[in-house]
């Protein structure tokens, strides 16, 4: 957990980037995540939220902070915390048909 000042440091930086990477098993997947600018009173006003306070890079992509996002290159579930469609893609290589069938 990132105390209030980190929290603030990290998004006060200009054109602030965060880079997620997930490793599972024999793959991993990268997201690139930029932020607009983001003045002092802004910061100050969403990490007296405490949104930021348990999360990765000190913001909630899924949360307020979704809205001081400029853009997203890759998987935004990897940024929440879990790339789902690559796990699932990945999954149906290893079980071999390609295709989800009804569990029995």
């Amino acid at each position: 957990m990132i105390n209030v000042e980190e929290a603030a440091r990290s998004l006060s930086e200009e054109g602030f980037n965060f880079r997620s990477m997930k490793g599972v098993h024999a793959f991993h997947e990268k997201t690139d995540v930029t932020f607009g600018h983001l003045d002092d009173l802004t910061i100050e006003a969403y990490v007296a939220t405490g949104e930021p306070m348990d999360k990765a890079g000190g913001y909630g992509i899924q949360g307020i902070a979704g809205s001081f996002v400029r853009r997203i290159n890759g998987c935004y579930y990897n940024v929440v915390g879990f790339p789902l469609f690559r796990f699932c893609s990945e999954l149906l290589k290893i079980e071999g048909s390609g295709r989800l069938t009804k569990a029995t």
